[in-house]
């Protein structure tokens, strides 16, 4: 019984991680999109391809980060259905 309250809480605690990681990861994507200030392409009249490079990587690892979040939302989320699916039929 104890096994099955501490699987159920690491479900709750994925849901939780999973929808908070995405949605601060979307947030992240949109603002450094919209943003001037945070590593900017240009500097006076200078155009840095060195930020342009590291934002483009950024955007690369905040996509990654948005597809592990919303998997381990799932993984949670299919974990707590299966869970009352099975006491429903109790």
């Amino acid at each position: 019984m104890k096994k099955n309250i501490i699987n159920s809480i690491k479900a709750m605690a994925f849901v939780v991680v999973g929808c908070a990681g995405s949605f601060l990861s979307m947030i992240a994507i949109v603002y450094l999109y919209f943003s001037t200030t945070f590593l900017p392409v240009y500097i006076g009249k200078t155009y840095v391809i060195g930020n342009q490079l590291t934002r483009y990587a950024l955007y690369v690892i905040l996509a990654g980060v948005v597809i592990l979040s919303v998997k381990l939302t799932e993984y949670g989320a299919c974990f707590l259905i299966k869970k009352f699916h099975k006491l429903k039929r109790r």
